[in-house]
């Protein structure tokens, strides 16, 4: 365990903490339990210190090395007299922060030593690279005193005479996340209140939200980062980035998997008891026919010049090959069939000229999108049991990537094509991620339901109703589960998402099927204007009688405003108008 703090103008508090977590000092009860709390002593003592505090580092270092053999004691020189401008600032916290990375691995404490700045800087890098939490040690004021008269004593030689009475404040990571990055004050916290109970919630020391706060100086530190730039240190880079806590607020269920995860999505369906004894025959004599042909090279005969994805026609093919059989059946098979590199050269394919379908008008760009969605997605997943392997495999892939906050969009209706209702498929989802909750805590996952403007609006109607029977207040009703009551009604529907083709199908003409989510309170985020008039912003699908109560925001959850996903800079001349209807432009 490692302590790194700054060395102010006295050693004391050094020592009071040196004494505090390798000493043998009576201190009080609560005392005890955050000394108890750390599972091994410090073996390394950082101090990070500037010219004028040189002198009181040699006067420590000859305490300690008396008093405490065992303990590495290190200077890490800031090379400047003092902090006295902005440019001083930058430097000691490039020094600061390289230091905080190269002992993050190890269990590292951050203390004050009477340089608060400096410890700030300290902070701030831990919310980068991570550290273990910061102690205090204070002294009572009963005490002051004894150390102000002639020849009175030093602060860690009345500490060491009355440690019951020291107040000692210890704040795990946890903590200052959810004080928001300021450090705490000390001074009049009895230690009583301390927060010192660390086992409680060890996964949320890399918390998304640590990034989501993130104070400015971390976010240019950010941005200095050479990330890739030098091929010796790509694994390292990889590592860090891929530890970086995340949050996912644009995952797409159809289309989230690789193609290793559709193939064993694919293994899973034909495994399952469900489809053996329904489709056993089917199967047999579907697989015969798609080992004796190309699918690749069937696909691209039919798309010959056109501009579309190879994948628009697979349904066509499936249906011509093996009429009157589930087409996801087919697709289930067909992926059984092809190698990791067959289905990832299909998933990747593009038209011949790839920019015609970005214009302002053309809507190819998200035929392309869903034609590779579909394939890994609603022409997969028609059973429960590829439900739950999809899900886990996200879920799974989510949390290899340290993402902490996922929100998974999805047209249950979409999923509904082989027998399986638009509530099946949302109980066996939420169920799913429940489950996994459970194991791993860490993750929170929350649903957006998508209602697809160019499909019927029978089809948005029902994904609508689905979402305010699994929306917050609804889903622990919802859902029978057999889990522990906190994890019943974490996963949910967060909100309603208006997507698909805009040319055609202004947000006004939904008014009316957008409406119940108004009186149910569901958040809703619009697209608009990506590729139609930016005047389309300036409609809703809740008209102004419920602007007041209409909520959404895609980057910080639980906000009441609307998002809009927009080309803005048509309508510079409306923000008094965005301003005043709380929407959020993203």
């Amino acid at each position: 365990m490692k302590l790194l703090s700054a060395l102010g103008e006295n050693y004391d508090v050094i020592i009071e903490m040196v004494d505090f977590l390798n000493g043998d000092f009576e201190y009080s009860e609560a005392a005890r339990k955050i000394k108890g709390s750390f599972i091994e002593p410090m073996d390394e003592l950082v101090l990070l210190c500037t010219t004028h505090t040189t002198a009181v580092f040699d006067d420590l270092k000859a305490i300690l090395s008396i008093e405490y053999p065992d303990i590495s004691l290190n200077n890490i020189d800031l090379e400047i007299q003092d902090i006295t401008n902005v440019r001083d600032d930058e430097k000691i916290r490039n020094t600061i922060f390289n230091t905080v990375e190269r002992y993050q691995k190890d269990k590292l404490i951050v203390s004050s030593a009477g340089r608060k700045d400096i410890t700030q800087r300290i902070v701030e890098a831990g919310y980068i690279y991570g550290f273990y939490g910061y102690l205090s040690i204070t002294l009572s004021a009963e005490f002051f005193h004894l150390k102000n008269t002639p020849g009175g004593l030093k602060d860690y030689q009345i500490a060491r005479k009355y440690p019951e009475h020291l107040i000692i404040n210890w704040y795990p990571l946890s903590t200052l996340l959810r004080r928001r990055y300021y450090l705490p004050e000390t001074t009049q916290v009895d230690i009583q209140q301390s927060n010192y109970d660390i086992q409680k919630e060890p996964d949320l020391i890399q918390n998304f939200s640590a990034l989501y706060s993130l104070p400015l100086m971390i976010i240019q530190r950010l941005k200095s980062e050479k990330i890739g730039v030098d091929k010796k240190y790509e694994q390292k880079d990889y590592t860090w980035l891929r530890a970086l806590p995340k949050t996912d607020l644009h995952c797409h269920f159809g289309g989230a998997a690789g193609p290793e995860e559709l193939k064993t999505i694919a293994e899973a369906i034909l495994g399952d008891t469900f489809a053996k004894e329904r489709w056993r025959t089917e199967i047999q004599s579907v697989e015969k026919k798609l080992r004796n042909c190309s699918l690749e090279e069937e696909l691209y005969k039919r798309k010959g010049t056109t501009q579309k994805h190879p994948l628009h026609y697979l349904e066509e093919y499936y249906k011509e090959i093996y009429p009157g059989l589930p087409v996801f059946l087919i697709n289930t098979v067909q992926l059984s069939i092809l190698s990791v590199n067959e289905i990832s050269r299909l998933m990747r394919q593009t038209p011949a000229q790839p920019n015609t379908y970005e214009s302002d008008t053309d809507t190819e760009g998200l035929e392309l999108y869903m034609d590779a969605g579909n394939f890994g997605g609603s022409m997969l997943f028609q059973t429960k049991t590829a439900l739950e392997t999809a899900m886990h495999c996200l879920l799974e892939a989510s949390l290899k990537d340290n993402i902490r906050y996922l929100e998974v969009r999805i047209s249950p209706m979409n999923y509904c094509t082989a027998g399986l209702t638009a509530s099946e498929v949302m109980n066996t989802l939420i169920e799913t991620s429940a489950q996994f909750i459970s194991a791993h805590p860490a993750i929170t996952v929350n649903f957006i339901i998508i209602a697809t403007r160019h499909k019927d609006r029978a089809n948005i109607s029902k994904n609508i109703s689905t979402a305010i029977v699994f929306s917050e207040n609804k889903s622990k009703n919802a859902v029978n589960m057999e889990l522990p009551s906190e994890y019943i009604s974490s996963p949910h529907v967060c909100g309603v998402d208006l997507a698909g083709k805009e040319r055609g199908f202004s947000p006004m003409q939904f008014i009316d099927l957008f409406q119940p989510l108004h009186h149910h309170f569901i958040k809703v985020t619009i697209h608009a204007g990506e590729t139609e008039s930016s005047q389309n912003i300036l409609g809703s699908p809740l008209p102004p009688s419920c602007k007041k109560n209409r909520a959404w925001t895609e980057t910080v959850p639980g906000q009441e405003n609307d998002g809009i996903s927009s080309r803005f800079t048509h309508l510079t001349g409306n923000v008094p108008y965005f301003k005043c209807q709380n929407m959020w432009i993203l």
